[in-house]
């Protein structure tokens, strides 16, 4: 599933840049290719716009919400809505993995080495809660990252952890979210993204949605081998400064074309945006 504009976003542009020739002249010098673009006679500007969403949300303007943020935040870089979506630096990464004894595997270990890769000699900070209880969360108090990665079994709306025997710990995400709500008001703000690295995550994603400015998740089954390449792939991407709601697609493209790769994997990638964080 390919990143859109958010509702706010498509009101702004709807409100900055009415469909009109000259317009089509300034998309052209961005790179968006005008063949791409709807035809604005007989439109308004917020149909306009909504069209031009779709065709981004269809994957038929490449890297199109990025591309078009980019040259709005040129034109308008006072604009709040417009830059506010420019990606900063990475500060701070937890990497949190569960894997019960009596549940098939995850391999979490792998999934964090190949994140510990990607970042290294960026000076990103990655903490790690391996074998995961669910009471872990909460050592994220005063240590609240910019990118929360939860490596583990998920089953519609409950995440599994680990209890103290290493025995699978069956988690509502009501729960993970009440926790999550905690934190985020203890730390001020959202944290910038949540990447569920697990089978079935998509309604935990939407759960989680409210405490991100972007979820990533998965329908259907996730294989421990397609998602430590994704991970690698992912924050490959993210280190070279690209948003999280653009750079997960890319990466379950290029893991769809590796030789042992799921094809089917960046059908099943889903990325979550907060309206409600836009702008902000």
């Amino acid at each position: 599933m390919t990143a859109r504009l958010t509702r706010h976003e498509v009101a702004e542009f709807a409100h900055v840049f009415p469909p009109s020739p000259a317009l089509m002249s300034l998309l052209s010098e961005a790179g968006i290719p005008v063949d791409l673009l709807p035809v604005f006679y007989g439109l308004d500007s917020q149909e306009y716009w909504n069209l031009v969403n779709d065709r981004i949300a269809a994957g038929l303007i490449e890297g199109g919400r990025a591309r078009l943020l980019r040259f709005a935040a040129g034109r308008y870089p006072a604009n709040p809505v417009f830059t506010a979506t420019s990606a900063a630096p990475l500060g701070r990464i937890c990497f949190v993995g569960a894997s019960p004894d009596d549940m098939p595997r995850v391999r979490p270990g792998r999934e964090l080495r190949a994140v510990l890769q990607a970042v290294r000699g960026n000076g990103i900070e990655v903490s790690t809660l391996l074998a995961a209880t669910a009471v872990d969360l909460g050592q994220l108090v005063g240590k609240w990252p910019d990118l929360l990665h939860l490596a583990c079994h998920c089953d519609g709306e409950t995440l599994v952890f680990e209890n103290r025997d290493g025995e699978a710990r069956p988690v509502a995400i009501a729960e993970v979210a009440q926790t999550l709500g905690v934190l985020m008001a203890a730390a001020g703000g959202p944290l910038r993204g949540i990447v569920l690295a697990a089978c079935r995550s998509v309604a935990a994603g939407r759960a989680l949605l409210p405490y991100a400015r972007t979820v990533v998740a998965h329908q259907g089954d996730l294989d421990p081998a397609d998602a430590a390449a994704f991970a690698g792939h992912l924050y490959q991407a993210l280190c070279l400064g690209a948003e999280l709601a653009d750079a997960a697609p890319v990466a379950a493209q290029l893991v769809a074309q590796e030789d042992q790769g799921q094809p089917w994997l960046k059908d099943r990638l889903v990325v979550l945006e907060n309206e409600d964080e836009a702008g902000r």
